[in-house]
């Protein structure tokens, strides 16, 4: 009977500390959630997702080609990249650079040219938000609904820089 009240102890200990392990894990996610904006290196802005939802959220569909599995049309909610650059008066010249980078570093190279057709950072597929690499919402992917093979998609988008 003792044996069985310390091993419930420790299971209840253990618990707690898993709990307040996940609570400090969401504290620091929050922090560092939304999306960097910086131009020529110099921060620019911080967007939350609720104010990037309020520049312009559009619904779009797209092919979305994942390896080894057919293409599938996905219908989207998300925000024209030139709508994110023009709220802060950016608009990329000939010759800059746009890199969309993702939390683990992933980084897609844009050209003012490429903007030139649909770029979008979409935050809900089919209907249901996005998910961050944690696993946490307010997840945001670049698509390209032009690149056929979705290579040049990024998930867990955290940055843009223009360059």
């Amino acid at each position: 009977m003792r044996y069985a009240a310390i091993l419930l102890l420790f299971l209840l200990a253990l618990v707690v500390a898993v709990a307040l392990i996940h609570y400090k894990h969401q504290a620091e996610h929050l922090q560092q959630t939304g999306l960097l904006l910086t131009a020529e290196g110099r921060e620019s802005s911080r967007f939350s997702l609720q104010q990037l939802k309020a520049l312009n959220d559009v619904a779009f569909s797209a092919r979305l080609k994942s390896s080894g599995r057919p293409a599938t049309t996905c219908h989207y909610q998300g925000i024209p990249m030139l709508d994110i650059l023009a709220a802060r008066d950016i608009v990329p010249a000939a010759g800059q650079v746009i890199h969309v980078k993702a939390r683990d570093g992933y980084t897609v190279a844009l050209t003012a040219k490429d903007l030139q057709m649909p770029v979008y950072l979409a935050h809900t597929r089919d209907g249901k938000p996005l998910t961050d690499s944690v696993g946490q919402g307010g997840g945001l992917q670049l698509i390209i609904p032009s690149d056929p093979h979705s290579q040049r998609w990024c998930k867990d988008v955290r940055e843009i820089s223009i360059r």
